[in-house]
């Protein structure tokens, strides 16, 4: 056991209603920001609770835009043409992961790539993309998207943060509910701590969800739907007060970067905390 590797974080991003960069999210988050308000993205017209942490809209474009100039123009190019398949899901998974990656300085460094894995958090990601391609179907049965039958798979997203970032190791995604993101991580962890990997990309997409998805954890009792909290959204998360009535969904998308200590110390990477356990 004395042997045993340490993992350390070597790079983060995220995109959430209060931030698109660890920045802003930081700030905003101390600052105590709300990013919950009305959705506007899904119709919600026969849904009881209205209000969520809405990014439907977000540009994820011109999120890539900002990151060229830290790219070769081939890696952009390429990760242009792959934009336009992506899913919303997809494309806020791969986004972050290539934000992780920069941060770790990974990105253009040689490494292995049989010792980096890829583990993404979360299943049932493209529910509205899939409601979407169903009445499509309905209408024009020839009409559908050509992918379809690959964008809609949740193992489509671990496998484009592969081909994006160049990884050729352990690839997929686990499914555990709220506590994806931590059995993901504890994935990734265990890569690295068994040897098998230096390197673990780790990364939650957002869940491109529908409205029927919203009414469904309504009917569950699981969402806010107090008057007085879904005409005040930014004061109606609550978690740990007594007035709290229930949670509120949200999109949102984060990765992480671990990696084998000695392996971040030998090429200089900045070291965010060290990751001691995954519960």
């Amino acid at each position: 056991m004395g042997n045993k590797k340490r993992v350390v974080i070597t790079g983060m991003a995220t995109i959430n209603p209060i931030g698109d960069n660890l920045e802003d999210y930081y700030n905003n988050m101390i600052a105590g920001k709300s990013g919950v308000k009305k959705w506007h993205t899904i119709d919600v017209s026969k849904v009881e609770c209205k209000i969520g942490g809405d990014m439907g809209d977000y540009d994820f474009g011109a999120a890539l835009e900002r990151l060229k100039s830290r790219l070769t123009e081939e890696h952009y190019k390429k990760i242009r043409k792959l934009y336009r398949l992506m899913t919303f899901s997809n494309k806020s998974a791969v986004i972050t992961a290539l934000e992780a990656y920069l941060d770790a300085g990974l990105v253009g460094y040689k490494i292995d790539p049989y010792r980096v894995s890829a583990m993404v958090g979360g299943h049932n990601f493209n529910t509205k993309y899939v409601m979407e391609q169903i009445h499509q179907f309905d209408e024009e049965p020839e009409y559908i998207d050509p992918l379809y039958g690959i964008e809609a798979l949740d193992p489509n997203i671990p496998g484009t943060i592969c081909e994006v970032l160049g990884i050729k190791g352990p690839a997929y995604n686990l499914g555990a509910a709220c506590a994806s993101g931590n059995i993901a991580l504890r994935d990734g962890f265990r890569d690295i701590v068994t040897g098998e990997c230096d390197v673990s990309v780790v990364s939650g997409p957002m869940w491109d969800m529908n409205e029927s998805d919203v009414h469904a954890m309504g009917y569950l009792s699981a969402l806010v739907v107090d008057p007085q909290w879904l005409d005040c959204p930014e004061k109606a998360s609550r978690p740990f007060d007594i007035q709290r009535s229930g949670f509120i969904a949200s999109h949102g998308a984060a990765t992480v970067v671990i990696e084998d200590l000695e392996h971040a110390k030998a090429r200089g990477a900045k070291i965010y905390a060290e990751v001691l356990g995954v519960a």
